[in-house]
């Protein structure tokens, strides 16, 4: 599992993704910020497990447990990322659907 979301937190502003002006009200600037520190907390639980492999493939005292507990934590995280985007970009869709 080789997923580098430092990259993904170095994202592009709104405005070149959407092509145009936008304004950013008080509760776009808190989505952002909780949207950044989720990213961040799932940066931190992957760089971890990768520590705690390379100590334990180094031989440090490091259990195996405690690996393989990173490796879950760190597994979960991402695939809930994964679905909360799904779940936005199906919302997205939806909406495109709908005929004013």
């Amino acid at each position: 599992m080789n997923f580098d979301l430092a990259r993904v937190s170095n994202r592009l502003p709104l405005q070149e993704l959407v092509g145009g002006k936008t304004t950013v009200g008080p509760s776009g600037a808190a989505f952002e910020k909780t949207l950044d520190s989720a990213l961040s907390g799932i940066n931190r639980s992957q760089e971890q497990f990768l520590s705690k492999t390379v100590g334990f493939a180094r031989g440090d005292s490091i259990e195996v447990h405690r690996v393989m507990i990173a490796a879950e934590q760190a597994k979960m995280q991402l695939m809930l990322a994964v679905e909360i985007r799904n779940k936005i970009l199906q919302a997205y869709q939806d909406l495109q659907r709908i005929q004013v």
